[in-house]
């Protein structure tokens, strides 16, 4: 099977082709822009710039749209018009090409990059007002348990969260959130905690194919119709509640 995954839930939109569990064409755009730069301003490079950015990796692999197999996209928390313009065209390009097309959460395809740290990981995305959204992981071996739901919390109510797995568990930060929250969090917590430089990770898209190829094989795809973004409000019930393994 060969999957071609989307990301376009934070700054650096990204398109990567896997194909039987191996990554084997992978694009980011803007990774030299900051974090911080105008959200406008990236919303608007999405639109424009994903497209471009699927013929450009589909071009590094020397493939064609019609040896995609099915798709696999970011559905969120994340940038709300980031989801939709990633949402429409990968629904847009399924149906053209009569394949299936799968949604991932962007928290868990964050964690999921993590392929060399055994521990807790926790998922981050900035998502404005004081506010992040969050999840929390476990990773043994080759096994990631997921251990909260996708949430937007405060701060102070991730901290809290962490608090819950004491010191003696080591904990990865990991995700675009860590910019904006990565180093309050280890001086909140201390030394057991570390933060993931991004550049040195695969692409969320990449995860987002991975974990995609391993649900259409498994006949988990549904219709496109069902395919729709993961907004997460901070009205909504929080999902903190741990479920520890």
């Amino acid at each position: 099977m060969r999957l071609l995954g989307v990301d376009t839930s934070s700054s650096h939109a990204s398109v990567a082709i896997v194909e039987n569990g191996r990554i084997i064409s992978e694009k980011i755009h803007g990774r030299e822009a900051s974090f911080s730069a105008d959200r406008t301003h990236w919303k608007n490079s999405h639109a424009e710039t994903l497209l471009p950015l699927i013929e450009s990796t589909l071009g590094a692999a020397a493939l064609s749209l019609g040896d995609i197999s099915g798709f696999a996209v970011a559905i969120g928390p994340g940038s709300f018009t980031g989801l939709r313009i990633g949402l429409s065209t990968v629904k847009g390009l399924a149906y053209g090409c009569n394949v299936a097309a799968v949604g991932i959460s962007t928290l868990h395809a964050s964690a999921a990059r993590e392929c060399n740290f055994n521990g807790v990981i926790c998922a981050l995305l900035d998502a404005r007002k004081n506010e992040m959204y969050a999840a929390l992981f476990r990773r043994r071996g080759g096994s990631l348990e997921r251990l909260t739901e996708d949430g937007v919390m405060s701060f102070g109510t991730l901290i809290d969260i962490l608090h819950k797995f004491g010191s003696a568990q080591r904990i990865l930060l990991t995700g675009a959130g860590v910019t904006e929250y990565g180093n309050l969090v280890t001086e909140c917590l201390g030394s057991h905690v570390r933060v993931r430089p991004q550049g040195n990770l695969p692409s969320v898209a990449s995860a987002v194919a991975l974990l995609g190829e391993v649900r259409c094989a498994s006949g988990e795809a549904g219709p496109l119709a069902s395919l729709v973004p993961h907004y997460l409000h901070s009205s909504e019930p929080q999902s903190g509640a741990l479920k520890l393994g």
